[in-house]
């Protein structure tokens, strides 16, 4: 498999085990993972996505398997700036900054131009969860996210 194909895991999911544990870097992934107990996950290749997928359902599942609850509930907040979305026909998630600012939870989206983007990943804490169809959020509208960054 070549590691750069588009829409493709950029990793195997043996060679992520083997990182978890050296003991386990058979090829065979699957069998790998009911030998050394471990769970192995294919991310997508494209910035955004692997960022997403690691906030919502890598970080949830190891969680999980560490036998704590998840911390990746959607929390409301309130938008300090307006989106502007292309009504995209599935839910899509944008970088964005949280802070709490008189009790409240205020989110600023950080500038996007396209999911291989890295310059906002690097001050992202937190997704704004854009749901399918919507065009637009104004400035003071309740939006749900996800906090991306380690808490205590």
């Amino acid at each position: 498999m070549n590691a750069f194909t588009p829409n493709k895991p950029a990793a195997s999911a043996s060679a992520v085990l083997a990182l978890v544990n050296p003991l386990c870097s058979s090829l065979d992934a699957e069998r790998v993972a009911q030998r050394c107990n471990k769970l192995a996950f294919g991310l997508p290749d494209n910035p955004l996505a692997h960022f997403v997928c690691l906030n919502l359902y890598v970080r949830a599942a190891l969680e999980a398997f560490m036998g704590q609850s998840a911390r990746t509930a959607f929390t409301p907040g309130v938008l300090a700036a307006d989106i502007t979305e292309g009504g995209n026909t599935r839910e899509t998630f944008r970088p964005a900054r949280w802070l709490l600012q008189d009790g409240s939870v205020m989110l600023t989206p950080l500038r996007w131009s396209n999911s291989g983007d890295l310059t906002s990943l690097a001050t992202t804490n937190a997704l704004i969860r854009v749901t399918a169809g919507a065009e637009q959020f104004q400035r003071g509208s309740r939006v749900e996210f996800v906090r991306t960054e380690r808490s205590g």
